[in-house]
């Protein structure tokens, strides 16, 4: 499909990490003496669960995939960094460490998991990335805490809130969104027609492919050279599936 880059992809998940400094350092809302500390550890953290994250999620499809997947990379760091958030003032460097590893698993099976078994078209993995890891960072919070954590000796009552607040947000969502998807399905639709899909919906509705991805150059293949492609993905694909 046009309007696809990796390089462009790798850039604005580089922008969403210095960006994630701000919106979780920053919100100590104020920077004197006491919460110098706090935000610098905040800042630690952070990045220790991005940075464990994504070598992570490299050895891990590394091994899965027989080769490293970059676009699961770009997500990696993103994982680490919703997962650490929801505790990042009161989680230690070693702990956020093992928050970014987990959640690698988390990211890259629970993507599989909306792509494969949910058979739902999720392209950028946002269900497995934002939701599972989400929700598995806010868990391990009760784990991870140094104020309440069962790891620091504080008992199981802080990580059954953690549970009760993760059961209690997928409900209200669950519930708020059917009657939305509902309504949208016998008003406008919840998705384009097919031939928009494909031909994608900035031209469709926006009229903006030739002037908005101007530096995607559109190949016109002739009659033999489609031949051929085709017959060289029909063979991959068939290569793909003799090793499955």
């Amino acid at each position: 499909m046009p309007a696809h880059s990796l390089t462009l992809a790798g850039m604005g998940t580089f922008v969403l990490w210095f960006g994630w400094f701000a919106f979780n350092g920053c919100s100590t809302i104020v920077a004197d003496s006491d919460t110098m500390v706090t935000a610098s550890n905040v800042f630690l953290s952070s990045n220790i669960a991005a940075a464990a994250s994504t070598v992570t999620v490299l050895f891990i499809t590394w091994i899965k995939y027989k080769k490293p997947s970059v676009s699961m990379m770009l997500n990696a760091p993103l994982a680490g960094l919703v997962a650490i958030t929801a505790g990042c003032d009161q989680i230690e460097p070693w702990g956020a460490f093992c928050i970014g590893v987990i959640v690698s698993f988390v990211m890259v099976f629970g993507i599989e998991l909306v792509d494969k078994v949910f058979k739902v078209d999720d392209p950028v993995g946002a269900v497995g990335l934002h939701c599972f890891c989400g929700a598995a960072g806010t868990i391990l919070t009760g784990l991870f805490s140094t104020e309440s954590g069962v790891f620091y000796g504080h008992g199981w009552q802080f990580f059954g809130v953690q549970c009760l607040g993760i059961a209690a947000i997928l409900a209200w969502g669950a519930a708020v969104m059917a009657i939305v998807f509902f309504v949208l399905k016998y008003t406008m639709g919840l998705r384009a027609h097919k031939e928009e899909e494909i031909a994608g919906l900035d031209r469709a509705d926006f009229n903006l492919v030739e002037t908005s991805y101007q530096e995607f150059m559109q190949i016109q293949l002739d009659p033999l050279e489609e031949k051929i492609y085709s017959c060289h993905n029909i063979r991959s694909y068939s290569i793909k599936k003799d090793e499955e």
